[in-house]
């Protein structure tokens, strides 16, 4: 059995015969794929995937007003600036 620590300082234990180096030093020989090889915890997974869903239905949102916004522009030529904020992206409109 050995002790191995991944990128992130995250300590585990494996047989010897799974443990396969292949680069040296801090270089890998090969790419990793998805996260650089690094397992997430399970409340790390449900962190990431709350905030995907709540970035997805945010930019249906953005976009859902932006295109209302830009109707009440053709409407109401009074309106000169919009700032939109939120949690995730500010944007700064001028029309």
């Amino acid at each position: 059995i050995i002790h191995v620590k991944d990128a992130v300082d995250r300590q585990f234990t494996t047989l010897l015969t799974n443990d396969l180096i292949i680069g040296e030093g801090n270089k890998p020989s090969i790419s990793m794929l998805k996260d650089k090889g690094i397992k997430l915890t399970i409340s790390e997974e449900y962190d990431r995937s709350v905030f995907k869903k709540l970035n997805q239905k945010y930019n249906k949102f953005l976009k859902f007003t932006l295109f209302f916004l830009n109707i009440g522009v053709k409407l109401k030529p009074l309106i000169s600036r919009v700032v939109v904020h939120s949690f995730f992206l500010n944007y700064d409109i001028t029309m």
